[in-house]
């Protein structure tokens, strides 16, 4: 039974080098990640306007009612799924 202990360790070993390669990788992905952005200036950055009340207000309207509608449909998804559920579980039980 003696022989188990040398395989035992040399896995225990195994595993500690390979956790060491990890972090090294971690490190060389980030250099790789780093050198791959470049940053360039650019001088002509565009100029940002600011929106009028009225176009504000246009887009909180749309995106209420596009969330209003997506509620909605959501909710009669829904209910169609529970009525089939209801459904097939009352034709299971005659």
């Amino acid at each position: 039974m003696t022989g188990g202990a040398g395989h035992t360790r040399d896995m225990q070993n195994r595993l500690r080098q390979n956790r060491n390669l990890r972090t090294s990788q971690k490190d060389k992905y980030s250099l790789r990640k780093r050198s791959a952005v470049s940053y360039k200036h650019n001088k002509n950055i565009p100029s940002h306007q600011e929106l009028s009340a009225e176009v504000k207000n246009t887009i909180r309207k749309k995106v209420r009612e596009k969330k209003k509608r997506d509620v909605i449909v959501s909710i009669s998804i829904i209910i169609a799924l529970i009525a089939v559920t209801l459904l097939l579980i009352v034709t299971q039980t005659v």
